[in-house]
């Protein structure tokens, strides 16, 4: 992974996936989780997820992936009210229910757009 100088301290880098200069979003430094987990330069046992934001491949950095789900709308629901006010609850979008679990979806234009410097990160390498 490449390190981009004066990038905010949640995007980790650029790396070439098939072919293609890919932007890595820190996702829980992103979140704010800054104190969780292992240190800033332990990647070690760490997944990233590949999304398309604005038709240009993105990567997160996540501690793990559990599974891979498909969620209609019917099975999201609005973000109770002590949630949607908190600060980490700008990123996040929605409540979906699978059975009994329920699974926190987090938006993505949210994550991805909201700091200025990030849009110009994701811009300046395509």
């Amino acid at each position: 992974m490449t390190r981009i100088p004066n990038a905010p301290d949640y995007v980790e880098g650029v790396i070439n996936l098939r072919g293609q200069v890919t932007t890595i979003i820190n996702l829980g430094r992103r979140l704010g989780f800054m104190g969780e987990g292992k240190e800033k330069g332990e990647k070690e046992g760490k997944r990233i997820i590949v999304v398309e934001y604005e038709g240009t491949p993105v990567g997160m950095l996540v501690d793990n992936v559990r599974d891979v789900k498909r969620l209609s709308s019917d099975a999201m629901e609005e973000l109770p009210l002590m949630i949607s006010k908190n600060l980490k609850g700008e990123f996040l979008r929605s409540v979906g229910k699978i059975g009994e679990e329920l699974i926190l979806i987090v938006d993505l234009n949210k994550i991805l757009s909201n700091c200025e410097r990030s849009s110009e990160v994701l811009k300046n390498k395509k």
